[in-house]
């Protein structure tokens, strides 16, 4: 039923003689192929050969600075995750490597249990990211989409794959509607190397009972992703949780359990369980493994290479061929908060690229975004797009969409505008917007962490 899950190659970039012994042996059982090099020269000539899944880069060789290495590879091979080994007391050297693109950074002397993790997450991006099992489907809905990000929340969630994708334990993926909690669980199952038609999605909410005893008792199913299961009728949950715990005797009414269980919903479940839509057997059962997903606008760093790959994909779908996006464009995506996530921008660009003949120009995408949550002008000065928030389309949308949080999204949305209108009128100063604002320093700055800003960029 399903197939043998790829093996590993890894690249160790290091003069330290026991790390390659240290790393073939975390990674016995899997059969890793781990090959090393003890200088930047060599590198070249070691990827020439193969291209590995993952590279361990030290921070300092012989014959380089680690940090001119990677910034070279990731010049040269944009897509090969590369986790960097730095000392402990080298924090700039840390947030260099993180800028230059760097998948994850470790510190020497090493946890094998952490470096295990970074190594299966790395490995687990590049693998799903090539493999035909999770491209297989036309481009155009965020559930069959590639996940596509560089963020700290992204590596973690790869790394959270990584350890998964093997262990059959009931899986919780939670994340506002449109930001790929589908892709996600497809990506587990291809890189525990299911095959792509013994993966099966459906609405909890809509199940009978009769179909879902079939599900489980089919021997074609590796993976049952079930979406929205806080929604699911009260006996759906009771046949569910039956599933689950009766799932470590391997035994479901007189029948070897053959699926794993992927489960999803919108919000928190412990909201959901605190208001007693759901069971609180089932919560403990699926929440021990649980996958948190970010919205678009927490990772803004992953927009340029999300779009990117988005209108590169579309509009090879759409026979154009590769497309570049130009920065106006790319400015106004960046601002824009995709409050439909990923789901929203495969919709936009694909209108955008089907109506102007494969280009996306900044008047269009601004026709586009008016009928979702803004309405974008030129200033004056011709300095770039000016966001202004249409209430009566923020609000009407999140009506339509059911939100239960309309009031803290709209506090948050009026914070971000007012907030760096005024601290770009004090050139980031702290003190004098805080007057301005009638409120502390302290509160001032907690907000700014919230927004993740840096006054001094205002």
């Amino acid at each position: 039923m399903d197939s043998e899950r790829p093996v590993a190659s890894i690249l160790i970039v290091d003069d330290d003689p026991h790390l390659p012994t240290v790393v073939s042996s975390l990674f016995e059982q899997q059969e890793a192929r781990v090959r090393s090099v003890g200088l930047a020269s060599a590198v070249a000539a070691a990827i020439s050969e193969q291209v590995p899944h993952v590279v361990l880069l030290d921070y300092l060789l012989p014959d380089a600075a680690g940090l001119d290495v990677l910034e070279q590879l990731r010049r040269d091979f944009p897509r090969l995750p590369i986790i960097f080994l730095t000392s402990g007391t080298t924090g700039v050297t840390t947030s260099q490597a993180m800028k230059l693109g760097a998948f994850d950074c470790l510190n020497k002397p090493l946890q094998y249990g952490q470096l295990r993790q970074s190594i299966e997450g790395a490995c687990t991006h590049r693998i799903v990211f090539e493999s035909p099992r999770v491209h297989h489907e036309s481009v155009g809905d965020a559930r069959t989409f590639p996940l596509v990000g560089q963020s700290e929340a992204m590596r973690r969630i790869f790394k959270q794959i990584g350890r998964l994708c093997n262990d059959h334990q009931p899986i919780l993926i939670v994340g506002e509607p449109g930001t790929g909690k589908e892709a996600i669980a497809r990506t587990i199952h291809a890189a525990g190397g299911g095959a792509v038609d013994s993966f099966v999605a459906e609405d909890a909410p809509t199940l009978a009972e009769a179909h879902l005893h079939e599900l489980f008792s089919s021997d074609e199913i590796s993976t049952l992703y079930l979406a929205n299961v806080d929604l699911a009728e009260a006996r759906i949950q009771f046949l569910l949780c039956r599933y689950l715990q009766s799932a470590s005797s391997s035994r479901y009414v007189g029948r070897r359990v053959r699926c794993r269980v992927i489960v999803s919903c919108d919000r928190e479940l412990s909201h959901s369980l605190a208001k007693g839509m759901v069971r609180r057997d089932l919560y403990y059962t699926v929440a021990s493994n649980t996958i948190e997903v970010p919205p678009i606008r927490s990772r803004r760093v992953d927009v340029p290479l999300l779009v990117q790959h988005v209108v590169n994909s579309i509009s090879m779908q759409l026979g154009y061929g590769p497309a570049t996006v130009p920065d106006d464009v790319m400015q106004v995506l960046m601002a824009y908060s995709w409050p439909g996530n990923v789901h929203e921008m495969i919709c936009i660009v694909h209108r955008c690229l089907a109506e102007s003949g494969g280009c996306v120009s900044a008047e269009m995408l601004a026709s586009e975004l008016a009928f979702a949550k803004h309405v974008l002008r030129v200033r004056p000065d011709e300095s770039g797009p000016e966001i202004v928030t249409n209430w009566n389309q923020f609000v009407g949308q999140r009506l339509i969409a059911e939100c239960e949080d309309v009031y803290e999204q709209a506090i948050t949305e009026t914070e971000n505008h007012v907030l760096r209108i005024v601290l770009t009128h004090t050139s980031g100063n702290q003190a004098h917007a805080s007057r301005i604002l009638g409120m502390t320093r302290a509160s001032l700055r907690k907000k700014l962490r919230l927004l993740r800003w840096d006054p001094k960029a205002l």
